[in-house]
């Protein structure tokens, strides 16, 4: 069964935070020069039941109790299914202005990107070819304040374009801001749509 995340009441939506006013100020979405963007598509939790990445929402939705997210230090990825763990990222919103800093960056990611974020900001160690579509919905769902599912179709700076179906799911130190998220992935190589990872 999934459980669909409700929209908060008004009056927690009238968040004055930092970090929300950060997120307001991004700059507009550009391609990067290494990678292609091809286009995305918003779907809902229904669309990735059943599927590997549902496991993510599903214990996301377990641990944040009657919260709207849970804290990071709530998630343990060894609770996650095995198969899993390599297709997750763990980011948290850091500094002003905002920036991400990949905390975990699992091996499949690393694999299909080309490179390995752990331990990486994204504007200040100056990312390439990866990373840019999150440079635009990172900021989306802090505002929101609930997960977001997207099929996203690009090209790696490896040259290999992907179907990428992915799970953004809040997380929250102090109960009221977003200030990081869980991802979880799976790829399909648009060449053999047949040929799926987690």
């Amino acid at each position: 069964m999934v459980i669909m995340v409700e929209n908060p009441p008004a009056s927690e939506i009238l968040i004055t935070s930092a970090l929300t006013e950060r997120a307001r100020n991004v700059p507009v979405f550009e391609q990067d020069k290494l990678g292609k963007f091809l286009g995305q598509t918003e779907i809902t939790s229904a669309d990735i039941a059943g599927k590997d990445i549902d496991a993510a929402y599903q214990y996301w939705n377990h641990v944040r109790r009657e919260q709207f997210a849970p804290a990071r230090r709530d998630i343990k990825l060894d609770e996650l299914p095995p198969k899993l763990i390599p297709s997750v990222a763990i980011v948290d919103f850091v500094d002003d202005p905002i920036d991400y800093l990949y905390r975990f960056f699992g091996t499949n990611l690393v694999q299909v990107s080309g490179m390995e974020l752990t331990g990486k900001r994204y504007f200040a160690d100056k990312v390439k070819g990866y990373g840019f579509v999150n440079e635009k919905l990172f900021p989306e769902m802090i505002i929101r304040r609930e997960p977001l599912f997207h099929i996203v179709k690009w090209q790696s700076i490896r040259d290999v374009s992907y179907e990428t179906t992915s799970v953004r799911l809040p997380l929250s130190d102090d109960g009221k801001t977003v200030t990081g998220c869980m991802t979880a992935n799976a790829w399909a190589s648009l060449l053999n749509p047949d040929r799926t990872r987690p």
